[in-house]
C-alpha cells in the first residue's frame, strides 16, 4: 500500500505542477492577444478618460503579476471574475455550464466502454474469423467519422426523417427527467459511437497481446475455456492499457463535446468559451479555458492512478 501511495503522490503532484504551469501559458496567452478589454466594452467612440477608469474598474492596469495572482486566488476561493462584456460574476455560469459538459462527456464515455470492452473482446477472441474481420472493419469506419457528422445524420434521422427524439435544446433534469433523458440520447450517442470505435481497436490489441501470453495457455491447458481464462487470469493485464488509452481519449472527447454542443443547441462550457471569444470577453475566455483544462488533467490522473493500483506488475518489492 505504501508503495502504491508513492506512485499516486507522485502523479498528485504532477497535476499540481501542470496545473500551474498551464495558468501561467493561459494567463500569458491572453494578454498576447490583441485588443485592449477596455476599448471592446466601451467601443470606438469612447473616451481616453473613459477607457482610464474602465482599465481601473476592470483591474487591467495593474501589474500582470498583480492580475495573475488575483486571478489564481480568486478561482481557488469559487470567485472566477466578472466578465468584461456583462458586468456579471462568472462562477455561477462557469459551474451552470461545466456541469452541463461533464454530464455529457461522462455519460458518452460510459455508453463508449460500455460497447467497447465487449466488442473488443469479442474481436479478439475472434480474430482471423468473418464476424472479428468485419468488426475491426466497422470499427476502422467508425473512427473516421467526426463527430459533428455523426451529429447531424443521427438529427436526419430520428429527429427529422422518424421524428423519434428531438433535434436539439436542453432541459434540466430537476425540471424534466423524462425531458432531460430525451435531449441527452443523441448527443451522448454522437459522441460515444466515435469513441467506442476508438476503443474497441485499443480494447482488442490489448485482449489479443494478452490471450498470446504463456499463462493463459497454461490456464486453457487446465481445461478452461478462453474467456474464463482471459477472467480469471488476464483481465488485470489487459485492462493497464485499456485504462490509460481512456484517459487520453477524455482530453479528445472533451473537445468533441464543444463541437457537439454548437450542434445540438446544448448550452454547456464549449458554447460558453465561443461566445466569449465572438464578444471578445478575456477574461471569461481565460476561467473556462482553465476550467477545461482542469478537467483534462483531473482525469488523466485518476486514469493515471488507476492504471498504476491496477497493474499486477507492480510488485511492492520493485517499487519500494
Amino acid at each position: 500500500m505504501t508503495a502504491h501511495v508513492r506512485i499516486v503522490g507522485r502523479i498528485a503532484l504532477r497535476y499540481i505542477v501542470s496545473l500551474w504551469a498551464a495558468s501561467v501559458i493561459i494567463f500569458m496567452i491572453m494578454r498576447l492577444i490583441p485588443g485592449d478589454p477596455a476599448e471592446v466594452s466601451l467601443g470606438e467612440t469612447a473616451t481616453p478618460q473613459a477607457i482610464e477608469s474602465m482599465k481601473h474598474t476592470l483591474g487591467t492596469d495593474r501589474p500582470l503579476i498583480t492580475q495573475y495572482f488575483s486571478w489564481i486566488t480568486g478561482m481557488l476561493h469559487g470567485h472566477f471574475g466578472v466578465s468584461y462584456s456583462s458586468g456579471t460574476d462568472i462562477g455561477p455560469i462557469l459551474m451552470d455550464r461545466t456541469a452541463v459538459s461533464l454530464i455529457l462527456v461522462l455519460t458518452s464515455m460510459v455508453l463508449a466502454i460500455a460497447l467497447a470492452v465487449p466488442l473488443g473482446t469479442w474481436g479478439a477472441m475472434r480474430n482471423h474469423k468473418p464476424d472479428g474481420t468485419a468488426l475491426s472493419v466497422l470499427a476502422h469506419v467508425g473512427i473516421a467519422i467526426p463527430s459533428f457528422l455523426a451529429g447531424i445524420l443521427l438529427i436526419s434521422l430520428f429527429a427529422v426523417h422518424w421524428s423519434i427524439l428531438p433535434a436539439n435544446g436542453w432541459v434540466p433534469p430537476n425540471q424534466s427527467f423524462t425531458g432531460f433523458l430525451r435531449r441527452l440520447i443523441l448527443p451522448c450517442c454522437a459522441l460515444a459511437f466515435i469513441q467506442a470505435a476508438i476503443l474497441t481497436r485499443y480494447v482488442r490489441s490489448a485482449v489479443l497481446e494478452v490471450l498470446h501470453q504463456e499463462y493463459i495457455r497454461t490456464a486453457r491447458s487446465t481445461g478452461l475455456s478462453t474467456l474464463h481464462a482471459l477472467v480469471a487470469h488476464g483481465a488485470r493485464n489487459a485492462a493497464v492499457p485499456i485504462v490509460a488509452v481512456i484517459g487520453v481519449n477524455m482530453a479528445t472527447l472533451v473537445v468533441g463535446a464543444v463541437l457537439i454542443e454548437q450542434v445540438f443547441v446544448i448550452p454547456g462550457l464549449g458554447s460558453y468559451v465561443l461566445d466569449a471569444v465572438n464578444s471578445r470577453d478575456m477574461i471569461t475566455v481565460q476561467s473556462c479555458v482553465m476550467m477545461l483544462v482542469t478537467i483534462t488533467l483531473t482525469v488523466t490522473l485518476a486514469t493515471d492512478a488507476i492504471a498504476a493500483l491496477i497493474d499486477p506488475r507492480m510488485s511492492r518489492s520493485r517499487l519500494v
